[in-house]
């Protein structure tokens, strides 16, 4: 508390040096409106930025894949790096293919004549959304690729066997659908579980309760040391009483020097 009472020492020092350099100015309470500016259709550009993980294919070869960001434009589809710097810009009239291979990852395609085909693979969660604004400007070359029916699929032509009951158990007279000695097991059980109880019973009440000198002593000594402890609890909350009084007085000096100086701030401010 006494580091506060220094810091706000200091802040009062300031505040009376702006309250003594500000006082003299006067702030005009009347502000002018600006001009209204009005949007048309054309002033925000159509414009849609996703992060991607692209790659480059060319000649077969399939390129690392890399963070970046697909921007769709009215003027056609750019991959851009993480700090902005264009890696290729692909025209809506040169892209010959977009390939939706599952719903996260399209496959843009470049036929080129005399040259080998250019393509690249891009990968994002956002691409519902990218894949919705590629259609609106290429809608007839986009391709959605099907997925082919699972034939191998580890549950589709299982049959799952249902667990049935053991067969009984044959016997001279007909089939018995209880082993023969699983009623004598489950009486033996009951059985002896009775007679241990019985056990117990009797020698809980043959046990007879003794108190020695030696364990009277243990115990007077125990409420003894249970009174010293809470002799020392009870001093040593009086102390913190007495200090939590203390700081509470401190707070609420503090506060009101607070509160002082955010009156002469709001002064100020006006």
């Amino acid at each position: 508390m006494q580091d506060i009472h220094q810091d706000l020492t200091v802040a009062e020092r300031i505040t009376a040096g702006l309250n003594s350099w500000l006082g003299r100015w006067k702030m005009s309470t009347v502000s002018k409106p600006g001009a209204i500016i009005f949007l048309k259709d054309g002033d925000v550009p159509d414009m849609l930025d996703v992060e991607v993980l692209y790659t480059k294919v060319h000649l077969s070869r399939v390129g690392p894949q890399t963070c970046g960001v697909c921007r769709i434009e009215s003027n056609g589809v750019t991959i851009l790096d993480m700090k902005q710097k264009v890696i290729h810009h692909f025209k809506w009239s040169e892209i010959s293919r977009v390939r939706a291979v599952s719903p996260w990852e399209i496959m843009l395609t470049q036929y080129l004549i005399g040259h080998p085909d250019l393509s690249y693979n891009v990968v994002s969660v956002h691409m519902p959304s990218l894949l919705s604004k590629i259609t609106d400007y290429a809608g007839a070359k986009v391709e959605y690729i099907e997925p082919s029916p699972d034939k191998s699929s580890l549950y589709g032509n299982s049959k799952v066997k249902e667990f049935a009951e053991p067969p009984p158990y044959k016997t001279l007279n007909g089939p018995v659908h209880k082993m023969p000695h699983q009623d004598q097991t489950v009486q033996h059980g009951h059985e002896h579980q009775q007679s241990w109880d019985q056990s117990q019973i009797s020698t809980s009440k043959h046990k007879e309760t003794v108190i020695s000198d030696a364990e009277v002593d243990e115990l007077t000594a125990t409420l003894n040391n249970i009174k010293a402890t809470a002799l020392a609890v009870q001093t040593e909350q009086d102390s913190q009483l007495e200090d939590i009084d203390e700081l509470t007085s401190s707070v609420v000096r503090a506060n009101d020097r607070v509160r002082a100086m955010n009156k002469t701030m709001g002064k100020l401010l006006k």
